[in-house]
């Protein structure tokens, strides 16, 4: 039977340990460098992207952001990004959305699993956010949600001259989400009422819906929709009164009206 100091059963036992700790990482690596292989086969890493559902936006333009983040490794050049596992979805979405403000949603789907499906659905123009010098040429479009994702001369549709004090308007909001459908609220409103607005004008605190036969409705931002369609349907229901032969009805103020 083998006798052993305690000095020696140290020593052994540390050998025995780096051994295992040794075999360990050898087999780690091996395992690393066997999935990284894997990983790099052709028939799991995609070699095509097709395109669909855009219109205004470049084919080319988000197939070049694609390609872009679809190029390069993780971990040096042990896992390709082309992979169909570990694509970077995420980053790929984010960027698209980043610089083709005009995108709304992205879909994207693998087929036959070299093949990468980017289905794109483009924000509708619904409105304008143009500048206060009134010129069409310094308009922007802004969708059903008050967003503003690109620039365009400002023809037919309604117009919001509101300052949004920054130089970058592009994916900038024209108020905040609630606000701007309060007051698309009251627009329709005003449209149902065989009148026709045009565009809205903001002054400090002040709102002004302005309508094509020279008329203004003026409201407090902070109003609700439901106050100042309820104070316009009762100024409406008054006998004699005519919104298209006064300057403006004034709402501003409380429960007072005041019109000229």
């Amino acid at each position: 039977m083998a006798k052993y100091t305690s000095s020696q059963f140290t020593q052994r036992k540390r050998k025995d340990f780096l051994i295992k700790t040794g075999l360990l990482l050898v087999f780690v690596v091996v395992v690393f460098l066997c999935i990284s292989e894997i990983f790099k086969f052709n028939f799991a890493n995609i070699k095509e992207v097709n395109i669909s559902g855009n219109k205004i936006v470049k084919t080319s333009d988000i197939q070049n952001i694609v390609l872009e983040n679809l190029e390069g490794n993780y971990f040096w050049k042990f896992f390709p990004k082309r992979n169909i596992l570990i694509y970077p979805r995420e980053n790929l979405t984010a960027e698209l959305f980043e610089k083709k403000p005009r995108i709304k949603e992205i879909d994207l789907k693998l087929k036959d699993f070299n093949n990468l499906i980017v289905k794109i659905k483009e924000r509708d123009p619904f409105a304008f956010w143009c500048q206060e010098n009134e010129l069409i040429d310094e308009c922007f479009v802004v969708d059903s949600e008050g967003l503003i994702f690109d620039k365009e001369r400002g023809e037919d549709l309604f117009k919001y001259y509101v300052d949004l004090n920054d130089k970058k308007i592009i994916g900038k909001s024209v108020f905040e989400f609630e606000k701007f459908k309060e007051i698309d609220s009251i627009i329709k409103f005003v449209t149902n009422l065989k009148l026709e607005p045009y565009k809205l004008v903001q002054k400090e605190n002040k709102l002004e819906i302005h309508i094509l036969d020279g008329s203004k409705i003026i409201f407090n931002k902070d109003q609700s929709a439901q106050e100042v369609i309820t104070n316009l349907q009762s100024v409406m229901n008054m006998k004699d009164f005519d919104i298209t032969k006064i300057g403006y009805v004034d709402f501003s103020f409380g429960n007072k009206v005041f019109y000229k």
